[in-house]
């Protein structure tokens, strides 16, 4: 049987992935709701993503060139954009 390694990863680091993981499906259901209303243009959401990009946004360093696509919210947000940032 194939075994697996355990990565270990501190209870600061764990916590500020999730409260970004949660922060970007509040911001996901706003952002959807706006555009059903009427105001906002087109919103592709992340719904569903928002680990990978998380795990993304934590492994960069400030210094890392970054170029988004248009599902990134939640590195972006760990980089220092604000919800109003996607609102633009």
């Amino acid at each position: 049987m194939k075994k697996f390694q355990v990565l270990s990863m501190k209870a600061e680091l764990l916590l500020k992935a999730f409260k970004n993981i949660l922060y970007s499906r509040l911001l996901e259901k706003k952002m959807t709701a706006m555009q059903r209303h009427g105001q906002i243009g087109t919103y592709a959401g992340c719904a569903g993503q928002e680990a990978l990009y998380t795990g993304l946004g934590l492994a960069m360093k400030p210094e890392d060139c970054y170029v988004p696509y248009y599902r990134d919210q939640p590195a972006l947000m760990l980089r220092g954009y604000q919800p109003i940032d996607f609102m633009r």
